[in-house]
């Protein structure tokens, strides 16, 4: 056999799969590498996926109040804190946000609105990624339960994580 033949044959049937999704008509097969496929990207897409990336060098108290600031800029987040009481969760709102009118107008921070949290979760279709969500957010909520001033490395990478995954499309 040749090899270039085989080189050329996924190509192929790529192509074909894809003039026949034009078309309107699929089959089976290609539909089924189609799904495959999408569901490797939305792995690949997932932030849930980082792995924690530990400093090659030692980092101050400073430098990462300095990071957890930039992270807030970055993200617009506010320094109010949400708690809602049914499902026992807490996170900062955004900046200028609804919730953030809603918090000063009341003058309590008690459960404002639904919970993102809750909702995100329940929005996720993947059951891995649901699961590694559940996992990283009751992480976020053992840690940061009472505001601690100091936190290391891997807080901050566990938060920065948390409110890119909650505020981020």
């Amino acid at each position: 056999m040749n090899p270039k033949k085989e080189e050329m044959n996924p190509k192929k049937e790529e192509m074909n799969a894809k003039a026949a999704l034009r078309r309107g008509s699929t089959s089976s097969g290609s539909q089924i590498r189609a799904e495959r496929s999408s569901a490797l990207e939305e792995e690949e897409k997932c932030l849930l996926y980082t792995d924690y990336i530990k400093p090659t060098r030692p980092i101050s108290v400073n430098e990462l109040k300095e990071l957890r600031l930039n992270t807030y800029r970055k993200l617009r987040l506010s320094s109010s804190r949400v708690f809602h009481t049914k499902c026992n969760h807490f996170y900062n709102i955004k900046l200028n946000s609804r919730r953030e009118e809603m918090v000063k107008t009341n003058e309590s921070n008690i459960d404002i609105g639904n919970c993102s949290v809750c909702y995100k979760i329940n929005k996720i279709k993947n059951k891995k990624h649901r699961s590694l969500a559940i996992d990283m957010s009751s992480n976020y909520f053992e840690i940061f339960e009472h505001e601690s001033k100091n936190i290391n490395h891997w807080e901050y990478s566990l938060e920065k994580l948390f409110y890119e995954w909650l505020y981020q499309k």
